[in-house]
């Protein structure tokens, strides 16, 4: 008698390694690559889209500017090299414009840090604060201008006390009514300056602008606005002011959860409370002592914590306390994560929130292997599952389309588009964007579609595999009895043209025992015509429609006469000729075909999932079944970029003797 073991919902389980694959929970997963846990089910991560490209390279900074206006576009785009500053616009194609120009003069700007100097911004009173740490803080009002006649970019080297000015800082960000600078560097204009890394200063109640009557300030003209030359100044009671930290650790990041400022200093916590003296109005207030964060960007907000990285651990801090959340990966940012030589290169490690995917995404080069950033480890925040993609990205940003998709902007078959458009193609869905390591692309990541390959360019594309392994699992081990595996049931959402590869391992064996291919959609036949057997190639003509694509590998059987014993239960890439018409590189010369025989097909689906039985057999202490593509399913223009979503697994088994030494 067998008995049947469900493993299904995934939630709560996702990529373990803390425990030994056997000792982990049966939701839990040895490797989970390429695919993530995600509403109980393990899906095959989506694929990317080229969006635009930044003219200038690197990709420092992807950056949002909230429009202080009722047009129908609310959020921009801007993008960063280390150099210039771009605005993504609609005509007369989607593209980066150039919009680093001074505000009233149209003069050319640029700044002048390296690849590891990412820009930090934050929205204040109509404008785009903006601070890279090397060139001094930087507002600008929205206007994109043009060169020689007018721009919006203003430099702030305010005023602070005497001759003092602020030369740069590493964070801006609003608060409680002020605008606050973190880590900061004064002194004479011109000079060489002090750090002061433990530093928070603000300025005046309001903005730094000029007030005019009513307290608006001062736009001359417009769009441009006009600084108040003492909005920062310490030495005027009721402007600016500061407070540094007693601590010698320098401050690496911030954000704002519950009207609270928590600011991650590099092995600290520490909040920015709001006193309500104006003589002082924040003062330093630690939360712990052992866990900070060491990327600048690598902080994501919710609700109730902000998450973040440091080499001890990724961690979430509220407004009281701080906790690693990386426990079923201890070992992540140990041995998997490189850093480099210099606290620079921890900039690299950067993350974003995903709100429809409910996931956080954190880029980071692999200790194993390249020189820049490789990979992607994905959060899930409501089911607290990780898992890792394999994805060359060093930062993040959102973007919403300018418009619907229409028809003629598309870049798929009508074939794969006959369903409702909705979710990422339509206005104002928010879409999560990434900057590559190198060539100033810009792609649009895990959209809402079907599409689970990488399309590099406007046209060409890149399919990918996957990695998912169980655990080791024996239900009888507390028996002390071995068990046999003898089929699973897979049940998973259904997938034209779908393909994958079960593996099965048993006890520490480092290869699989038994290898079968698995279709995700209801297969059917289509009948052959004729073969004609040839040196180089063998022509196949079917008796309808094959539906096939040039590249595409296809299995064929059944067929009579000695050009079966080649051909039979073999797969082979087709070039398509015609309608009922293909090719295959197979040399079949001197063989005969007699009649019959069929091509795998598709059929039209019978529901929106299915169960595929798969037969295995094998007796052993433990059992893992990997799933995966091969390098043929992957290299199928269509196999390799069909969805993989799997619901759930049903082993069934019964016990097989002693366990002996």
């Amino acid at each position: 008698m067998l008995d049947p073991r469900l493993i299904a919902p995934f939630e709560g389980g996702g990529l373990e390694n803390y425990y030994k694959p056997w000792l982990t929970g049966d939701k839990a997963f040895e490797v989970l690559e390429d695919a993530y846990s995600w509403r109980g089910t393990i899906r095959k991560r989506e694929g990317y889209a080229l969006l635009a490209v930044l003219p200038t390279t690197p990709i420092q900074g992807l950056k949002t500017y909230y429009l202080n206006t009722s047009a129908s576009i609310e959020e921009q785009l801007i993008g960063f090299s280390t150099t210039k500053a771009y605005l993504l616009v609609a005509t007369p194609s989607i593209q980066f414009s150039d919009i680093s120009f001074f505000q009233t003069t149209g003069a050319a700007i640029s700044w002048t840090g390296s690849v590891t100097d990412f820009f930090w911004t934050s929205n204040f009173a109509g404008s785009l604060w903006t601070t890279n740490n090397v060139d001094p803080l930087r507002f600008w009002n929205g206007t994109p201008g043009t060169l020689g006649v007018t721009g919006g970019w203003n430099n702030q080297r305010p005023t602070l006390n005497g001759t003092n000015v602020l030369q740069k800082c590493g964070m801006v960000i609003p608060y409680k009514g002020r605008l606050v600078v973190l880590n900061t560097t004064e002194g004479i204009l011109g000079g060489a300056g002090n750090s002061f890394f433990q530093r928070a200063r603000w300025c005046q109640l309001g903005t730094p602008y000029v007030p005019a009557t009513g307290g608006d300030p001062v736009v001359v003209p417009p769009g441009t606005f006009v600084t108040d030359a003492s909005a920062w100044r310490d030495d005027i009671p009721g402007r600016g002011g500061y407070v540094d930290a007693d601590t010698t650790e320098r401050i690496v990041s911030c954000a704002i959860i519950r009207d609270v400022l928590i600011v991650f200093f590099q092995n600290s916590t520490w909040r920015l409370t709001y006193s309500g003296n104006e003589v002082l109005p924040f003062i330093w207030q630690r939360l712990n002592t052992q866990y900070g964060s060491e990327a600048m960007l690598s902080t994501i907000s919710f609700d109730d914590g902000l998450l973040t990285f440091s080499r001890r651990g990724f961690i979430v801090s509220d407004t009281n306390q701080v906790s690693r959340i990386d426990e079923k990966i201890p070992d992540q940012t140990f041995f998997e994560m490189k850093f480099g030589s210099s606290a620079a290169t921890l900039q690299y490690i950067q993350g974003i929130r995903d709100y429809y995917r409910q996931t956080a995404y954190w880029c980071y080069q692999d200790t194993s292997e390249g020189s820049a950033n490789n990979r992607i480890l994905a959060y899930n925040y409501l089911d607290k599952t990780w898992a890792i993609f394999k994805q060359p990205f060093r930062t993040f940003g959102y973007y919403k389309q300018f418009n619907d998709l229409q028809w003629q902007n598309a870049n798929f078959a009508w074939s794969d588009a006959n369903f409702s458009w909705q979710g990422d193609e339509q206005l104002q869905f928010p879409l999560v964007v990434a900057g590559d390591v190198s060539n100033g692309n810009v792609y649009s990541v895990y959209d809402v579609t079907e599409n689970a390959s990488d399309m590099e360019g406007t046209v060409s594309e890149t399919n990918f595999g996957f990695d998912v392994r169980t655990k080791r699992f024996n239900p009888y081990i507390s028996q002390g009895l071995k068990a046999k595996l003898s089929y699973i049931d897979i049940y998973c959402t259904m997938k034209p043209e779908g393909e994958i590869t079960v593996k099965h391992y048993v006890d520490d064996q480092a290869s699989p025992v038994i290898t079968k291919k698995m279709a995700t959609y209801y297969r059917g036949v289509i009948n052959i015509f004729t073969i004609t057997p040839g040196i180089a190639t063998t022509t196949v003509v079917t008796t309808q429609n094959h539906d096939l694509e040039t590249g595409q590998f296809v299995t064929l059987g059944a067929i009579v006469g000695t050009i079966g014993n080649v051909l039979n239960n073999q797969t082979f890439a087709v070039t398509v000729v015609n309608a009922t018409t293909f090719t295959m590189v197979v040399n079949t010369n001197g063989l005969v075909y007699t009649s019959a025989g069929y091509i795998y097909q598709k059929i039209q689906p019978q529901g929106d999932a299915t169960y595929t039985r798969v037969y295995l057999g094998a007796i052993a202490h433990m059992h893992q079944i990997q799933f995966t593509l091969s390098q043929d399913q992957i290299d199928d223009p269509m196999k390799g970029k069909a969805q993989f979503e799997l619901q759930g697994i049903v082993g069934w088994m019964r016990p097989a003797g002693r366990i002996r030494g």
